[in-house]
């Protein structure tokens, strides 16, 4: 349970309100802040990573691939995901998009054939394909040598409010 606002109140009401569970934390003194770590990354990243795994074994099953091999991949992606978060965050944190890896133009040439062979095969991928058009978006503002971190400085670009389409 995340918490947010007075940390004068946090502070004197942490033992209360610790004993709700053992995940209680403290975010920030910005009021909005625990929302928003439970909206983005609750519901936002947990929503959106499982869609798209959802698309991409029900893909992967149509060309034959068993249970099986899928949990096996399924587990060592979720640990080099595991170690990207942290980049990303160090990435965001800092400003710093530069890369010794993969850039953000690989990512989208990869993100686009894989949603050409997925589409081809009658699959929406609509996950994937928003995904495409973020990175697209990225590249536009000539950001394509960078990391894909760098997805962050294009974030923000849809109207207070409103919908990017």
């Amino acid at each position: 349970m995340l918490f947010s606002g007075s940390s004068e109140a946090w502070a004197e009401h942490e033992k209360l309100l610790g004993a709700l569970g053992p995940a209680t934390r403290f975010v920030s003194e910005q009021v909005q802040a625990a929302s928003a770590v439970d909206a983005t990354i609750v519901g936002g990243v947990y929503t959106a990573a499982l869609a798209a795994y959802v698309d991409a074994i029900a893909y992967a099953k149509s060309q034959g691939v068993g249970g099986e091999v899928l949990d096996e991949a399924t587990d060592k992606v979720l640990a080099v995901l595991k170690d990207g978060t942290r980049e990303a965050v160090r990435a965001v944190d800092s400003g710093d998009f530069t890369t010794d890896q993969a850039t953000l133009a690989v990512f989208t040439h990869g993100g686009e054939t894989v949603l050409d062979g997925m589409r081809r095969a009658g699959f929406a991928a609509n996950v994937l394909a928003a995904t495409v058009r973020n990175l697209k978006a990225a590249e536009a503002a000539g950001l394509g040598g960078s990391s894909f971190y760098a997805l962050a400085q294009v974030a923000a670009t849809a109207p207070a409010g409103g919908q990017q389409g």
